[in-house]
């Protein structure tokens, strides 16, 4: 985009906050806004502060008329007062154009809140970062980026070539059909491989040795019944009689 197709773009969308920008459509209406400035306030300015403070007799002390207002400050402060108005004129279509180039970059347009902080300098520095490939949720690529072709990105005055596909014949490449040229043949087809043999199966491994029941073991040894204790002297049958003396 031109110098001059950026200013009639930015002036037809004035306040147009939606969408995408690119850089040079920003750029050159930033250029634009900083030369009606100093043509029409910066100038002017310093026209004024020249000719207020280099009166000969504005600093004599038995002066007592002061400065005097010349045709020239007039006219000087006259083009002050154009140079504002032309200032606040572009302001609503500045802020769009950034808030544009904001969006192009994935930036929200609520870093344009900043300039009430006078840290301007912040968006103006983001806007420098160029956008974003393809479409985002501000819309379409300004640049055109958003046509894929399946083999890379389409490219303007690029035509992406093709690839041999098995089966298929060999693109000709633009090649006119009276040059002589014959279509490429089709490749043959691959050799066809039989299945793979199956892996061998794993050894079997060999079977525990078997083992007999284990012996019972012993049996204790049997203990007869304790002898009866000695029947004292007495009466045999009368076991409650006592012994006799």
């Amino acid at each position: 985009m031109s110098f001059v197709e950026a200013i009639k773009y930015n002036l037809s969308h004035y306040s147009d906050f939606s969408g995408r920008g690119r850089r040079s459509e920003f750029w050159w209406f930033y250029l634009f806004t900083q030369l009606v400035s100093t043509v029409l306030i910066g100038i002017p300015y310093i026209f004024v502060f020249v000719a207020f403070f280099a009166q000969p007799g504005l600093y004599d002390p038995y002066n007592s008329s002061g400065p005097e207002f010349t045709p020239g400050i007039g006219v000087a402060l006259a083009f002050l007062a154009v140079g504002a108005l032309a200032n606040l004129a572009l302001l609503v279509p500045f802020l769009a154009a950034q808030a544009r180039r904001l969006h192009d970059t994935g930036q929200s347009a609520h870093w344009l809140w900043l300039h009430l902080l006078s840290l301007g300098i912040v968006p103006l520095i983001m806007c420098i970062m160029d956008g974003q490939a393809f479409g985002n949720q501000y819309g379409p690529d300004p640049k055109g980026r958003d046509a894929w072709t399946g083999g890379g990105y389409a490219q303007p005055g690029y035509v992406q070539p093709g690839y041999a596909q098995a089966g298929y014949a060999q693109p000709s490449y633009g090649q006119p059909a009276d040059a002589g040229y014959s279509a490429a043949p089709t490749p043959p087809a691959p050799p066809a491989f039989g299945a793979p043999p199956a892996p061998p199966a794993p050894p079997v491994p060999p079977a525990p040795p078997a083992y007999g029941t284990p012996p019972a073991p012993p049996a204790p040894p049997a203990f007869g019944a304790p002898p009866a204790p000695p029947v004292p002297p007495g009466n045999p049958s009368d076991p409650f009689a006592s012994p006799q003396q």
